[in-house]
């Protein structure tokens, strides 16, 4: 959590921003003005990243900062709500998908297709992709998508 001035927020989110350690920037409000969300393989490398990244930033002052030792529930995606209303483009041919979409679940995360032939062709093309990944799901290992 950081203390940016008002005039600095754009500038050290566009600094912070192309750093693969960096996930998740958001300005809120109150004395901790940006949360940084930053990934790194280990606790001395999260200090590196703090001593070497975060407080050389002109005005910026570190307010507090956590680190997730388990995490119970983490949903990224976008809550949709009755008024809203969202545009799928088929994840094997590329044409939209009206009405419910066929979905696959692929580690992670799910792929959606306009019909059933789209849904076979793509499990079809990417048999070996989909059951390595299921592979690493239940064996706990790092979540990948396939893309």
């Amino acid at each position: 959590m950081l203390k940016v001035p008002l005039s600095k927020v754009a500038s050290v989110a566009a600094s912070l921003a192309p750093l693969e350690e960096v996930r998740s920037i958001f300005v809120t409000t109150g004395e901790a003005n940006m949360i940084v969300r930053v990934v790194t393989h280990s606790s001395d490398r999260l200090q590196d990243f703090l001593d070497s990244t975060i407080a050389p930033l002109e005005g910026v002052s570190m307010v507090s900062s956590q680190v997730i030792t388990r995490t119970l529930k983490d949903e990224q995606g976008v809550a949709l709500f009755e008024e809203m209303s969202v545009s799928l483009v088929c994840d094997y041919c590329g044409g939209e998908v009206s009405g419910k979409p066929f979905t696959l679940n692929v580690g992670e995360g799910k792929r959606f297709f306009c019909c059933k032939t789209c849904l076979s062709s793509y499990k079809e093309e990417y048999r070996s992709r989909i059951v390595a990944l299921s592979a690493k799901a239940q064996k706990g290992e790092d979540h990948l998508y396939l893309t």
